[in-house]
């Protein structure tokens, strides 16, 4: 398996086991985090802090029981598919929701961190 498959399982473990610093670990000052137009969260996000604060504080905030389980993660050198679902509660409505997505992740160089290209479908938004 390629290096980039590797940092993104390592992520994907990281999650799982709700260890923020095992998720950050492939995640340079220079990575780009860019969520889908149309997801709560979207825009770009570059470097530790600002991926923290703007995508993975805010999921803590404002969902309960958040997750993304990862049920296929394909290797294609470049860029990693991640295919799974997302689950959780949000708080303001308290209304539940289940998404399938798939999440690409392009590395230009793995030394210059990756850019998280997020997909997912509108059951998500239909939720909030």
């Amino acid at each position: 398996m390629s290096k980039n498959y590797e940092a993104i399982k390592a992520h994907y473990a990281g999650s799982d086991n709700k260890d923020l610093a095992a998720m950050m670990a492939p995640i340079t000052d220079r990575t780009a985090w860019t969520e889908m137009a149309g997801f709560p969260y979207a825009g770009t996000y570059v470097g530790t802090v600002a991926i923290i604060e703007g995508v993975f504080k805010r999921i803590g905030d404002e969902w309960e029981g958040y997750t993304f389980t990862l049920e296929r993660l394909v290797d294609g050198g470049s860029t990693i598919l991640g295919i799974g679902t997302y689950t959780g509660t949000y708080k303001r409505t308290g209304k539940p929701m289940k998404a399938r997505c798939s999440r690409s992740r392009g590395f230009e160089f793995l030394t210059r961190g990756f850019r998280a290209l997020g997909q997912a479908s509108k059951p998500l938004l239909g939720s909030l």
